[in-house]
């Protein structure tokens, strides 16, 4: 939903981007992913814990899909999915931390990072001292940073 983050997700590995939200250029973004995707993708995810986007991954796929939830979507709120998707053998499931395995799998992050396949770097776009954490938090759901690190 933010133009900025397009080019963000193109340096981070993203062969095709759609902007969503109401004012896109690219429509609705369902359509869009059908059309790019010659009918569905086989696998969505939603980074950010939103219901709308976790309902979008679901009808993005292809029959036999997977839509994998990542992002934490606020207690209280309501994921609505029309069944209908189901019957085409779809599948939604959560994810926690992205199912890595912390304690097995950050020695391979830091070797990666080390041979420039992981750019940590990048990732880091702000840093902010304690006392202007909510700055940083207000940046952040404004899409004007994409990670901050606090500094104590």
């Amino acid at each position: 939903m933010v133009p900025g983050k397009l080019e963000t997700a193109r340096h981070f590995g993203a062969t095709h981007t759609v902007l969503g939200g109401p004012d896109s250029i690219d429509g609705d973004a369902v359509k869009a992913i059908k059309k790019l995707s010659r009918g569905g993708v086989d696998y969505a995810f939603d980074a950010v814990g939103m219901p709308q986007l976790s309902q979008q991954c679901l009808y993005a796929l292809a029959p036999r899909g997977l839509a994998v939830i990542v992002g934490a979507i606020p207690t209280g709120q309501k994921l609505e999915l029309d069944p209908g998707h189901f019957y085409l053998e779809k599948s939604i499931m959560g994810c926690f931390m992205g199912s890595n395995r912390f304690h097995i799998d950050a020695l391979d992050y830091f070797e990666f990072y080390k041979q420039g396949r992981l750019d940590l770097d990048a990732m880091v776009t702000d840093r902010f001292k304690l006392g202007e954490i909510n700055e940083a938090f207000a940046l952040l759901d404004g899409g004007e940073i994409n990670r901050a690190v606090i500094t104590f």
